[in-house]
């Protein structure tokens, strides 16, 4: 699998790279998330890239990326998930 994915609401994980194959623009992760983006470190070193307003949007909850997180979290939308290199 690609070291960046999209994981959506309903389970579904996608491969997402970089256009250039390095590192994403503002744009690409907007594009991955539906929206204004915020990063949130993950225990693994990862990142996890969600959509800043979606609790206040009232986006679907991703069981996925919140079980991964951890007990308690409140995930939704979709999520992007890359290295932290792949951020600049």
């Amino acid at each position: 699998m690609s070291p960046s994915f999209t994981v959506a609401p309903d389970g579904t994980v996608t491969p997402y790279p970089p256009a250039n194959g390095t590192h994403f623009t503002l744009e690409e992760m907007q594009t991955a998330v539906g929206g204004y983006v915020q990063t949130v470190g993950m225990a693994d070193g990862r990142l996890m890239i969600v959509h800043e307003d979606g609790l206040l949007i009232g986006l679907p909850r991703n069981a996925m990326a919140s079980a991964h997180y951890g007990e308690g979290a409140n995930i939704v939308g979709t999520i992007l998930v890359c290295p932290s290199s792949m951020l600049r």
